[in-house]
């Protein structure tokens, strides 16, 4: 028995494996993966689908509009109007604003900005347009605040007093005015207590560095801004500071916060909507429309302020192009 073990033990120590080389791999000359071109092509397949899914799921996050065409034909409000961004304008006023001094006017300083030339287009719109109006008051509102009707109602004030009018700028918003930041000094005495009777006009009228621009400020704040301008005293002091200048300008409250504007606008000979580019949906434009005319009140036109210099948006090139054009020597 030990010898057949001994025996078995050998003859397992001694089996040969049953595995053969057949033949050996060939090496190639070109990598199997990955190959370039039908990557390549899926790349270029999955990045075009991917924009075009990024671009309409963007646009239907971005509510607000850029485009003047589609305000007027959603809304029927002609776009008398669109300013692009001023940089020259953004960088004094940040620059002023720090020092505590007053922000500065970009038609008296710069002339020739973008932003002043489209506020004389403005001008020129504006003209046609007050021919029949039933006063010489220009009312400028818009939906809500921050939307540059400051800048829009100052500037534009400064281009008409530029060609040879009298002008008045009167700050309307009595609860948050801000005019005088433009023209120094502090916001009283102004309109509120022109209004109270408790100043002359004379007092109350500001002389501005241009010859023919005057501004009157809103005064102090009073405890009710709506009364103040719903009586018949504002109307008769309105008139009286309309009938001494070729034209009024008067800002006015954002009219979807408070019903100071109505009160205003419906003295108005021309009525103003002042909108930021990308700021506001369509439904908003609707429903400041529709408020003012549940008041009486007509809407004249838009100013589409703060557009990019440069809009591109799905297929749509808008450029703004400044020139300087001066006489030969």
């Amino acid at each position: 028995m030990l010898n057949k073990a001994q025996q078995l033990r050998v003859a397992k120590s001694g089996t040969i494996g049953n595995v053969r080389v057949l033949d050996y791999a060939v090496l190639p000359k070109r990598p199997e993966s990955p190959r370039p071109a039908p990557v390549l092509a899926l790349a270029l397949v999955l990045g075009l689908t991917g924009g075009v899914a990024a671009a309409f799921a963007r646009r239907a996050l971005d509510e607000g509009t850029h485009d003047p065409d589609e305000i007027e034909r959603a809304t029927g409000l002609a776009v008398y109007a669109t300013i692009p961004h001023s940089e020259r304008q953004a960088e004094l006023g940040r620059r002023l604003h720090r020092r505590g001094k007053a922000v500065p006017i970009l038609a008296a300083l710069d002339p020739g900005d973008i932003a002043v030339e489209n506020l004389r287009s403005l001008r020129t719109s504006l003209q046609f347009a007050l021919v029949e109006a039933k006063s010489n008051v220009i009312a400028i509102g818009g939906p809500a605040p921050d939307l540059g009707k400051s800048f829009v109602t100052v500037n534009l004030a400064h281009v008409l007093a530029a060609s040879d009018r009298r002008i008045l700028v009167i700050d309307g918003d009595l609860r948050r005015g801000r005019l005088h930041w433009y023209f120094g000094g502090d916001r009283s005495p102004g309109l509120s207590e022109l209004v109270s009777g408790e100043i002359p006009l004379e007092r109350a009228v500001r002389r501005t560095d241009l010859a023919k621009l005057d501004f009157l400020a809103s005064g102090r704040v009073p405890p009710n801004p709506s009364e103040l301008l719903g009586s018949a005293r504002f109307g008769q002091v309105l008139a009286a500071l309309s009938s001494r200048y070729d034209l009024a300008v008067v800002d006015t409250p954002p009219i979807l916060a408070v019903t100071d504007t109505a009160l205003i606008a419906r003295m108005a000979g021309v009525n103003l909507l002042v909108l930021r580019a990308g700021r506001h949906p369509l439904s908003e434009i609707a429903l400041t429309v529709k408020r003012l005319a549940q008041n009486g009140i007509k809407v004249h036109g838009a100013v589409l302020n703060d557009m990019p210099l440069t809009e591109r948006r799905y297929g749509k090139i808008a450029h703004y192009y400044q020139y300087e054009y001066r006489s030969a020597p």
